[in-house]
């Protein structure tokens, strides 16, 4: 809880009071430093932390999972490849009972892994700036989000260089909006007319604090009426061709926030306080700041026809329509708007500083006061949830930029083999 909803010194002190009697125990400590310091985008403290952990408990999946996390974003692929081989022997009974692939590719971390791989002039570029100082590292950042936008990595470093550099934390009120504020309505999706009763009971939660708020939900049907009406023949295809209900829920969030505006929650989200507790009133996009540098889509405040959104939008109803196998992850979900607002704000004629007035990119913690983000629900169980199906569609890398820094040409072919 500590790590969810307080400061940095909080979580330290709650640390330092944490007891060390047994070898677990010290392990779970230097876990919990490790997590902590990774919040404050401390990379290096991060994997120490992590590696003092895994030496008392070198079975530890949980530990050795975030160690991979720390090691892609500190750019040190070739251990990132290691952590994932050995996460890979831990988990793969657990894996195969659960009817999942115990291959290397299969999980989020190596698709994200290969995602940095695939393009090694964008990689060599990034490896150059590895060591240099955040504030540093933003100008030639932009550079490489401008030369290779479809790169969803550089747009990942571009926003942790951002935030490390105390670039997105502007002065409460010290906005710039257009004139239009975010609209007082809430929007949520669920593609059945029949939501489970746990599903409601979250959904309940915003409209019991937010009384000034107009809400809809909207089901299948009632999405794709709505892109019929209001959208393009392009996103109404897309939405229909979407081979997973994630993105198609991905595609009308995008295409409904463009046309109207609003705020976009997930299903699976409770609300914890008003809104208006961490959206500022003179911001015209607010999103958050996930633990890969990433921005996450289940949370998204903003103005009608932002140039962010209708970027995103745009480059989901492309990749959709043209047959891409990216996981919803990269092709419509947070690495998609991460890419988007990498490459707005990049491309901006406005000068970084100005840009970001009216951009409000929330730390997690910020967001975790007001919104208890992915809670656990039955469905998520079931093979309804995108993570039991993701990876039955994937796209294989092809050549030798395609295979992750130290790994075995044979290995590598078998872990991205469809």
């Amino acid at each position: 809880m500590e790590k969810l909803l307080s400061t940095a010194a909080d979580v330290e002190a709650c640390l330092a009071a944490a007891p060390t009697a047994s070898a677990e125990e010290r392990a779970r400590l230097h876990h919990f430093r490790g997590q902590a310091a990774e919040e404050q985008w401390q990379f290096d403290e991060a994997i120490t932390q992590y590696k003092c952990a895994l030496s008392l408990r070198p079975d530890d999946a949980w530990t050795l999972t975030d160690l991979t996390r720390a090691h892609i974003l500190s750019l040190d692929l070739a251990s990132a490849q290691t952590d994932l081989h050995n996460l890979a022997r831990l988990t793969a009974p657990s894996a195969i009972l659960h009817g999942r692939s115990p291959n290397l590719s299969q999980t989020l971390y190596g698709q994200v892994l290969i995602e940095f791989t695939l393009d090694s002039d964008a990689l060599a570029q990034l490896m150059t700036l590895r060591g240099t100082p955040p504030e540093a590292r933003i100008a030639p950042l932009c550079s490489i989000v401008r030369r290779f936008p479809d790169y969803t990595p550089a747009a990942m470093m571009l926003l942790i260089a951002l935030r490390q550099a105390g670039r997105l934390t502007p002065a409460p009120g010290n906005g710039a909006s257009q004139g239009t504020t975010i609209p007082n309505r809430i929007v949520q999706y669920w593609d059945a007319l029949d939501v489970p009763s746990e599903v409601i009971e979250l959904m309940l939660t915003w409209h019991d604090v937010h009384p000034q708020h107009s809400f809809k939900l909207f089901d299948d049907r009632g999405a794709q009426a709505f892109l019929r009406q209001t959208c393009s023949a392009a996103t109404l295809q897309a939405y229909r061709r979407a081979r997973e209900v994630a993105q198609k829920a991905d595609i009308f969030r995008l295409a409904y926030l463009f046309e109207e505006g609003g705020i976009y929650i997930d299903a699976d989200d409770r609300c914890l306080a008003p809104l208006d507790t961490v959206v500022p009133q003179h911001a015209d996009l607010v999103l958050y700041q996930e633990d890969y540098g990433t921005v996450g889509n289940n949370f998204i405040a903003v103005i009608p026809r932002h140039p962010v959104i209708g970027l995103a939008l745009k480059l989901a109803v492309s990749a959709i329509n043209r047959g891409d196998t990216d996981i919803l992850w990269l092709s419509t979900g947070p690495g998609l708007l991460t890419r988007a607002l990498a490459q707005s704000m990049a491309c901006s004629q406005l000068d970084l500083q100005a840009w970001l007035r009216s951009v409000i990119i929330l730390p997690r913690v910020d967001l975790h006061r007001a919104v208890a983000m992915h809670c656990q629900v039955s469905y998520k169980n079931t093979a309804l949830h995108w993570s039991r199906t993701a990876f039955a569609h994937r796209r294989k890398p092809s050549g030798a930029e395609a295979t992750p820094i130290g790994m075995n040409p044979a290995i590598a072919d078998s872990a991205c083999a469809k």
